[in-house]
């Protein structure tokens, strides 16, 4: 079928638009109401699903999970979970602002990264460190640990991606071997890694947003 946004060919039993990311209407899908699938997750309005844990519902946008989210106490929220998902990185800004000034805006997107990337997973068993132990371990590791962070945070892209209806033909192989084997051509690869980063989780977010009406 077509997406009601872009036009693209969607995919049967797709629940968004791998090309803009739009959520579809769609029997055993989602739909504007709620979502059905396999028990699991659910929303007013809809059935429950196949995703997380049973017990694991959603009101307005938000979460409660019963006996607790991730063993502390449970989330709840209504209208919006944590909120808005900046689904707006651009890597040019990112470049920009990274030269200007003089790396220092580097480590402020790795902080807002690891926080979004954290609520575009959760519950998929994983998190993703943020910037004080990146910082540490990559000052220890004299730089390895910040390529074993971008090569998780790319599989734990990819691996998330089916969840919103998606595939990303990127993983963390392909960023870790661009920011690698870049370095010998004037550091370009780094830009190139951090592109399919921005890219694939722009992707998420818009989905995200897009399924909470956010």
């Amino acid at each position: 079928m077509k997406c009601w946004n872009c036009g693209n060919d969607v995919a049967p039993g797709h629940a968004f638009c791998q090309n803009c990311g739009a959520q579809q209407q769609q029997q055993g899908g989602y739909t504007q109401q709620g979502y059905t699938g396999q028990p699991g997750y659910s929303q007013p309005g809809g059935q429950q699903n196949s995703y997380s844990q049973p017990g694991y519902t959603q009101q307005g946008g938000g979460y409660t999970q019963g006996g607790g989210y991730g063993g502390q106490g449970g989330y709840n929220s209504q209208g919006g979970g944590w909120g808005r998902v900046n689904a707006e990185r651009n890597i040019v800004m990112y470049i920009v602002l990274t030269l200007v000034t003089c790396g220092f805006y580097h480590y402020y997107f790795v902080y807002n990264l690891a926080n979004d990337v954290n609520i575009l997973c959760a519950g998929d068993g994983k998190e993703t460190p943020g910037l004080v132990p990146f910082l540490l371990l990559s000052l220890i590791t004299c730089g390895i640990y910040a390529w074993f962070w971008y090569y998780n945070l790319g599989n734990r892209l990819s691996e998330n991606a089916p969840r919103y209806g998606m595939a990303f033909p990127e993983n963390g192989t392909t960023v870790i071997l661009w920011m690698i084997l870049g370095t010998w051509f004037c550091g370009v690869g780094l830009f190139v890694g951090n592109y399919f980063i921005i890219k694939n989780v722009n992707a998420l977010a818009a989905a995200y947003n897009q399924a909470y009406g956010l």
